[in-house]
């Protein structure tokens, strides 16, 4: 027989002590068993939300992922801690000047808070529409687009230095629609001249931009020869900041030439005295490979999380459904859900929780 002794000690019952056959009263448990910490590597049941995480669903968390997790609720603490990082982040609506109803989406966000700078294309079909509605609403003045390339859904645009920049152009005198061909053939004397051109023509309008940058990437040499060089000399001659991210991202496409070139332009910069941001952000991919919104919305906010010291810049292109229906559809689309990301309370209040600070430039 298991007397209460044995109970106690936990002594098991030998032959000499028979237990009996039935069941006997309940006693209440006495041992408790210690709990088990979970640490990387230990195996867990797979669920369906799991198995589309994949292999590192296996691994849950350890015990101080857990503390710092809850250590982020607490108010206050992680909105400290990330502003001692000194993050800021530019927040820039690109292509005044495409048409009215995009200019008047972008000017929108700028009185409403929710994007802190914008750019013109001076030789764009509503250039001088964007100018009348910034001046119009007082809004913070735009950044000087340089724009080098026409656009396929639309007439042609022409530069403004006229002919004399003949090799950034077709027969017809207007700007070739394709970056590549621009980057092979212009002259870099031809691309400062227009640069100059465009940047006058702002000054003439009213406008003072206070930094420049390349539409469709043609300065940076992302389709072959780089004009990056001559767009710091020409930003240092003129006191302008250049967008030219002092960080670039592990992407396959940048290959060896770009990094060298973009390593020497970001030196040159730091000569000259040309201020940079520190890191880009924006959703990347193009227009065909942007399946939803919340994919959109999570590639940015990912990008975020991890940002960098110092000043960056979000980079998108809004448009509302009547401006992008001027575009291929899945570019259209992808405009129109950037505009929503800049007005959605999400990000802004991610933005808050990481205690990223947004500033008009850098």
């Amino acid at each position: 027989m298991v007397t209460g002794e044995t109970r106690a000690t936990g002594e098991l019952p030998t032959p000499e002590r028979p237990t009996p056959a039935g069941p006997g009263p309940r006693t209440p448990a006495r041992r408790r068993l210690a709990p088990r910490l979970l640490t990387p590597g230990t195996l867990v049941p797979r669920t369906p939300a799991s198995r589309a995480a994949g292999p590192r669903a296996l691994v849950p968390p350890t015990l101080a992922t857990h503390v710092e997790a809850a250590r982020d609720r607490l108010p206050g603490w992680r909105l400290e801690t990330r502003r001692a990082l000194g993050r800021r982040l530019v927040i820039t609506a690109d292509d005044l000047g495409i048409d009215p109803e995009t200019n008047a989406a972008i000017v929108d966000l700028l009185a409403a808070g929710h994007a802190s700078a914008a750019t013109l294309m001076p030789v764009a079909p509503a250039a001088r529409d964007a100018v009348r509605q910034v001046l119009a609403r007082a809004v913070p003045h735009p950044r000087l687009h340089v724009t080098l390339t026409g656009a396929r859904e639309f007439a042609p645009w022409h530069p403004l230095a006229g002919p004399a920049v003949h090799s950034l152009t077709d027969d017809a005198g207007a700007f070739h629609v394709s970056a590549a061909r621009v980057e092979r053939e212009g002259d870099p004397d031809h691309v400062v001249h227009e640069m100059t051109a465009q940047l006058g023509w702002m000054h003439d309008e009213g406008l003072a931009p206070e930094v420049v940058d390349s539409h469709s990437g043609t300065l940076y040499g992302m389709h072959g020869r780089s004009f990056a060089e001559e767009a710091v000399r020409f930003a240092a001659r003129h006191g302008l900041a250049l967008r030219i991210p002092r960080r670039l991202g592990t992407a396959a496409v940048l290959g060896p030439r770009f990094r060298r070139d973009h390593a020497r332009a970001v030196a040159l910069a730091d000569a000259s005295g040309v201020p940079l941001p520190v890191a880009m952000v924006s959703c990347w991919l193009p227009g065909r490979l942007v399946l939803s919104y919340a994919q959109l919305r999570a590639a940015v906010l990912a990008q975020l999380r991890h940002l960098p010291a110092g000043t960056s810049e979000l980079v998108v292109h809004p448009a509302p459904p009547g401006g992008a229906g001027r575009l291929v559809p899945a570019e259209g689309r992808k405009r129109v859900w950037e505009l929503r990301l800049l007005r959605d309370p999400v990000l802004h209040r991610e933005l808050w929780r990481e205690g990223i600070e947004v500033v008009p430039s850098w």
